[in-house]
This record gives structure tokens, C-alpha cells and sequence, in this order.
């Protein structure tokens, strides 16, 4: 990879960087078609769930239930009132996750593949684990609003945040057909909500602690298919 230097530099000063063409075309085509080959074995009479960020999306089990699974969470508008699919089986979902990077071979391959080691271990990583990954889409006339959000609301680690996102954009992206908003410096920030999972006996409560409805702190817009692990660092 070339000038890794300045990406560090990126890095360490918005927290963020861009690396061009870090997949090569042949890559970002075969992540394409293994996806479509993951959707023509969906059976759409299965459990499923309509992805959102604006309602109480993480007290679904069948959410809660998918960081060691390949799960299927559709867009709102996908189903009519009789529970049937009214939108084309490629474009009806919002994605796919949460563990494309360890159940399918060809996600695997791209996750832990050298280059991907590298930057990670570059960045400052001693010991990286990846705790979930997703295939992103963003189809045009379906779908509902992402709202501001940080990523550490849901993955954060103590003492300090060490958790990444690389996201693989497999379409161009612009301001056109929807790409990626940050408010910069971002990893710099205090996280302003956690998300916390309470059991008690046999209740389970999901709550936003220190919940600042008014505060934003990133927008992410994600555009068309787009391929997306991230990384935790444990020392």
C-alpha cells in the first residue's frame, strides 16, 4: 500500500482515512456476487426483521440474536399489511449481517487477508478480534432514515475506545448517489450514548444511557452495496 505514512496521518488528525483502490475490481466483484448468491437462498418466509434507527430495533431478538449468524433485516416498506413481499428480493433489504466474516469463505478471505492485517496492525492494533461485519445496501425509492449516530454506542470497549469501522465501498461513491458524512474528529469525542443489554431474572431491558437526543455527532449516508467489519483491539 503506498504512502501508509499519510494515511496514519489521516488518521491520527480526523479519524478517518481514505486508501484508493484497496480492493481490486476482481474483489469488489466477487463480494457482488457472493452477496447475490447469499439472496438467492433467502427464503423470505423465514424469520425476519425490518431494519430501523428510529424505533426500539434493538430489543428485537432476532437482531440481538445475529452476531454469530448470517441474518437478513429488510427495508421498511419491503412487506405489505398481509406480510408479503411487494419489492423485487434484490432490493428489498437494508443488509446483511452480522457474521459474513466468519460463516461465508469468500467474506472471510477478503476480512483476513494480509492487506487488511496490515492496516489494522499499522493503525496500532496489538491484538485485533472482529466482533461483526455487514453487507450495506442502499437501494434507490425503498429504505428508511439512518439518524445521527456514533458506531461506539453499540461497540465500545473500556478503558478506552478501540474499535474500528473499514468500510468497502463497492460502488462508486458521491454526493449524488449517497456516500459517507463524519463530523470530524470523531474518534477524538466523548460517546455520548451506551447502549446497554440489563438482565434481570427472566426481564430483558435495552436502555441509552446518558441519552442526548440533541447532540449529533456523525451522519453516515451509506451508498450502494457497501461491505463494512470492524475491528476491536484487546490487549
Amino acid at each position: 500500500m503506498d504512502n501508509i505514512q499519510k494515511v496514519l496521518e489521516d488518521f491520527t488528525t480526523n479519524g478517518y482515512a481514505i486508501i484508493p483502490n484497496f480492493l481490486n475490481q476482481n474483489e469488489i466483484e466477487g463480494l457482488k456476487q457472493e452477496c447475490n448468491r447469499i439472496i438467492d437462498k433467502m427464503d423470505i418466509n423465514e424469520e425476519h426483521a425490518i431494519f430501523s434507527t428510529v424505533t426500539s430495533q434493538p430489543a428485537d431478538g432476532y437482531f440481538m440474536t445475529s452476531g454469530d449468524k448470517i441474518r437478513y433485516f429488510y427495508e421498511s416498506g419491503a412487506f405489505n399489511e398481509k406480510g408479503e413481499l411487494v419489492v423485487d428480493k434484490y432490493k428489498c433489504l437494508n443488509k446483511i449481517g452480522h457474521a459474513l466474516h466468519w460463516l461465508n469463505p469468500y467474506f472471510k478471505n477478503i476480512t483476513f487477508s494480509n492487506k487488511v492485517k496490515s492496516v489494522v496492525k499499522q493503525i496500532g492494533f496489538v491484538d485485533p478480534v472482529v466482533v461483526q461485519s455487514m453487507y450495506i445496501f442502499k437501494n434507490p425509492g425503498i429504505g428508511g432514515e439512518v439518524i445521527a449516530h456514533q458506531d461506539a454506542t453499540y461497540l465500545h470497549s473500556k478503558p478506552d475506545p478501540k474499535v474500528i469501522g473499514l468500510w468497502f465501498p463497492l460502488e462508486d461513491a458521491t454526493v449524488r448517489n449517497q456516500t459517507i458524512n463524519t463530523l470530524k474528529p470523531l474518534y477524538l469525542e466523548h460517546v455520548d450514548n451506551w447502549f446497554l443489554k440489563l438482565v434481570l431474572y427472566y426481564l430483558n431491558k435495552y436502555i441509552f444511557k446518558n441519552h442526548l437526543s440533541t447532540c449529533l455527532r456523525e451522519v453516515q449516508v451509506y451508498h450502494n452495496f457497501q461491505y463494512c467489519i470492524k475491528y476491536l483491539n484487546v490487549i
